[in-house]
């Protein structure tokens, strides 16, 4: 291959590389942004009522808290927050 043709391959490899991570970056803010304008409720129910609380998780992933409850346990497998 001659040189120019190189140079327009390397060219063309660099746009599609930085267009590509230009896409991931803001697809990893537009999905950071949606996750903290959801709203995850829980229906618990104590002692004999049910009412709808909010669900958080905390740092670790394998943890979740229902607000309120005082508690914090494992989630069972399959189960998402």
């Amino acid at each position: 291959m001659s040189t120019p043709t190189l140079v327009v391959i390397a060219v063309i490899l660099a746009i599609s590389v930085g267009q590509r991570w230009a896409d991931e970056y803001r697809a990893e803010r537009a999905g950071a942004a949606l996750r903290d304008n959801v709203r995850h409720r829980a229906v618990a129910v104590r002692s004999g009522i049910a009412g709808s609380v909010d669900v958080v998780q905390d740092e670790n992933p394998y943890t979740i808290a229902v607000a309120g409850a005082g508690a914090t346990a494992p989630p069972r497998p399959g189960f998402q927050v």
